[in-house]
């Protein structure tokens, strides 16, 4: 019988332990970005696909447009040390690399941004030492998109 309670209460732990880790990955969390550079892009015949954030690639359709500002994530608070570590280990040696992330936005967006300004990064934290953003806004122009 005492094998059965002990049981039931490494149980609850477990689950609960479980629950706190679901919950943190699905959590969107805020971050501060810094832009490191602005792109103009016009797809034409031979160049019509692109990779993304995750390295997938995109086809696009001959004569799209976009507006990329280029950025990289400056801190991931509001977790603990040792995946805030990983996370910001893996955002320098993306950007080291020269895979820095990027969203295409409004032409309107992009003119209001420069160089070295702060964005504000949603995200939700994937496991590990991946990140999935979920928005990006530039505080001097949150209306913009």
């Amino acid at each position: 019988m005492a094998t059965i309670g002990m049981l039931a209460v490494v149980g609850y732990f477990a689950i609960g332990a479980a629950r706190q880790y679901l919950i943190a990955r699905i959590t969107l969390r805020e971050a501060t970005a810094t832009v490191k550079a602005k792109e103009y892009v016009r797809f034409d015949e031979t160049n019509h696909t692109y990779l993304d954030d995750d390295g997938r690639r995109i086809e696009v359709s001959p004569g799209e447009q976009q507006w990329r500002v280029y950025y990289q994530i400056d801190h991931f608070n509001n977790l603990d040390e040792a995946t805030r570590g990983r996370l910001l280990r893996s955002e320098e040696e993306r950007s080291a690399a020269g895979r820095l992330r990027f969203r295409n936005k409004s032409k309107e967006w992009y003119e209001q941004i420069e160089t070295g300004d702060q964005l504000r990064v949603l995200y939700q934290w994937r496991g590990g030492d991946s990140i999935d953003v979920a928005y990006v806004e530039n505080p001097k122009s949150p209306n913009l998109q």
